[in-house]
């Protein structure tokens, strides 16, 4: 089972890496009764991370013949998913260079000083489980588990620790706010300006890496 958790290791840390949802938690704690709505939104982000996993398990056990072989075809097809994600993203960033113009705000941030706790909760889960690059990770991470031969206990376990590790980007300043309080202010003001400001040039490498890397794995296994 450790074998298994170091192979989906980088997956789930290219998930931490996620700008929207650190920027969302930072503001959320920043607010009226943050705390309560940013372990809330924890919540839901690690709930949709296990989700995700445990379609991709349930899959792959219903997968008939070999769960290898379906293992396969859905790296591949995540692999160009997350590279054509990348694309329209540079495509995207271009635009906004060419015109000079700020990337306008995301509507589900706009409201985030008066959400409610409920709302903040599936907030976290549609941002965790719906995105369209942690839904590609979240999958090809559970169909490694599926394919690794290890026992329906241990992958149920291992997508446990997946979606523990893949929350570490929220629960590392959740931790840092709750033990500092106001005095950590500063650092998340100057943690969620670094994230808006790096955020497209961290997503963008992260599609190209993990892209390439998940068809790669798929095409060669299958002509293997």
């Amino acid at each position: 089972m450790l074998q298994t958790v170091a192979e989906i290791l980088p997956l789930a840390l290219a998930i931490v890496a996620s700008a929207a949802p650190i920027i969302a938690i930072v503001v959320l704690m920043m607010g009226d009764r943050g705390l309560a709505k940013a372990l809330t939104f924890l919540i839901g982000w690690f709930l949709g991370s296990l989700i995700v996993l445990a379609a991709a398990l349930l899959l792959g056990l219903a997968a008939p013949d070999d769960p290898a072989t379906w293992s396969l075809w859905l790296k591949l097809v995540l692999g160009l998913l997350l590279i054509i994600l990348a694309i329209k993203k540079i495509r995207a960033q271009r635009a906004n260079s060419s015109e000079n113009d700020a990337a306008a705000e995301p509507k589900w941030m706009a409201g985030l000083t008066t959400i409610s706790g409920g709302k903040s909760l599936l907030l976290g889960a549609a941002l965790s489980g719906l995105n369209p690059k942690n839904l590609a990770l979240g999958l090809a991470a559970g169909s490694t588990i599926v394919a690794s031969g290890i026992s329906e206990g241990e992958q149920w376990l291992t997508a446990v620790i997946f979606a523990v590790i893949a929350s570490l980007g929220l629960l590392v300043p959740f931790l840092g706010y709750l033990i500092q309080g106001e005095k950590a202010d500063a650092n998340l003001e100057k943690l969620k300006s670094w994230m808006t400001q790096n955020s497209d040039g961290i997503t963008i490498v992260i599609l190209v890496i993990f892209g390439v890397k998940l068809f790669a794995d798929g095409a060669a296994g299958l002509l293997a």
